[in-house]
């Protein structure tokens, strides 16, 4: 429906607030304190979602920061480990039992 073509001036009373009820009816129309209830809501769910978004992202640095520490310390213990084999290795080459 086309509002700027509508004849406002041969509606009428009743016919102006019969399409002022249509409109409110299919919520097209609605109160000015409504709106911003669900504007203040919508704002406020913004907020938490954003907090809640930062603190994962907090808390997924420090656990990658903690693979990265734990994947150093397994390289290390690996490297350990090698030369450790390595000595045992060359220690019991000599002797055959």
């Amino acid at each position: 429906m086309d509002w700027a073509t509508l004849p406002i001036d041969k509606l009428g009373v009743v016919g102006i607030v019969v399409v002022f009820g249509l409109l409110v009816a299919r919520g097209s129309l609605v109160p000015r304190i409504v709106v911003k209830d669900l504007t203040t809501s919508r704002d406020e769910r913004i907020k938490e979602l954003a907090a809640e978004r930062d603190a994962r992202t907090s808390a997924n640095e420090a656990l990658m920061e903690a693979l990265r520490v734990r994947d150093e310390q397994l390289r290390e213990l690996m490297e350990l480990a090698k030369t450790a084999n390595a000595l045992l290795g060359a220690l019991t080459k000599g002797r055959e039992i």
